[in-house]
């Protein structure tokens, strides 16, 4: 019996999609000589910043603790400590994105000191990453054609297929961090990529 003769093709194919919600992280730092001090100031910007947030329309179940620690800081150059920080971070959810400038500049407005992670994401990733899988596939299998007829032969039956897949974030503002805002933040969304990546082999029939 002659040996399976085969075709490997990878093919990569994406689909653009407008994001639907973003996710940040707001932040608390507090600094001082007394770990007791530093951790009731940041209790109280903590909790203004949620009352900030709560204006805004956000539940407090809606806002999760992302960590919080409190710990000593040191003088490296005399390797001795010379004060406590406490911190803290409040994962926000903001699921109507004309809105995400208003969030940062609310929750910086009464006291946090950090912002970051801000990602785009979609509810409607999932369906979009089989709509690239399908993609995929078709052109590899376009290619692997377009090879066994160039190969003077013709494709026969799918042998083998392994996917992997990633989404990322295309033309997202950097947010920088302000003290004070006169204005609103500008926040322009990205454009979410959902790309597919797939591996086939394929049995190949050389023509007699």
């Amino acid at each position: 019996e002659r040996p399976t003769r085969e075709i490997t093709v990878t093919t990569t194919r994406s689909v653009d999609l407008a994001p639907d919600h973003a996710v940040l992280y707001v932040g608390v730092t507090t600094r001082d000589a007394d770990a007791a001090r530093a951790g009731e100031q940041h209790a109280g910007i903590s909790q203004s910043v949620r009352a900030a947030l709560g204006a805004l329309g956000f539940r407090p179940e809606s806002l999760p603790t992302i960590g919080y620690t409190v710990r000593p800081e040191y003088d490296r150059d005399r390797n001795r400590p010379i004060g406590y920080s406490a911190q803290s971070r409040i994962q926000v959810r903001v699921h109507e994105l004309t809105r995400v400038g208003r969030v940062i500049d609310a929750a910086l407005g009464a006291g946090a000191n950090v912002i970051s992670g801000l990602s785009f994401e979609s509810t409607r990733s999932d369906r979009a990453r089989l709509d690239a899988l399908a993609r995929a596939v078709a052109a590899a299998r376009e290619e692997a054609e377009a090879i066994a007829r160039a190969a003077g032969g013709r494709l026969v039956a799918l042998l083998e297929a392994n996917t992997g897949g990633v989404g990322f974030v295309r033309g997202a503002r950097e947010v920088m961090m302000r003290a004070q805002a006169e204005v609103e933040t500008p926040i322009t969304p990205g454009t979410l990529e959902i790309a597919a990546t797939v591996t086939t082999r394929w049995e190949f029939i050389p023509s007699p």
